[in-house]
């Protein structure tokens, strides 16, 4: 999410990344999940299989919490999660 809202922020400004985040709080198809000392833990363990990759945190910490939920894909502008074995979601083409 925060990557996602940085994106909106720096491409379309401030008020429509805040109206995201509105957005995101208000839906019921989302859950917000909040990262957690274990998760911590977790992401370091998940940036050392990448020695090579520039994977940033964020994504390890992502990576920590979809784990932990099972959660399979994600929404995502590059391929770090593809490399540590998540699907990434694209809408179908018209």
């Amino acid at each position: 999410m925060s990557e996602y809202c940085c994106f909106i922020l720096v491409h379309v400004g401030i008020a429509a990344a805040l109206r995201v985040l509105d957005r995101i709080a208000a839906s019921e198809r989302l859950v917000v999940k909040f990262a957690t000392s274990t998760h911590h833990e977790a992401a370091l363990r998940w940036l050392a299989k990448f020695p090579d990759q520039r994977v940033s945190y964020t994504d390890a910490v992502s990576f920590a919490l979809m784990s932990a939920t099972r959660c399979t894909a994600a929404l995502g502008f590059d391929h770090d999660f593809e490399l540590a074995g998540f699907k990434l979601w694209r809408p179908q083409s018209a």
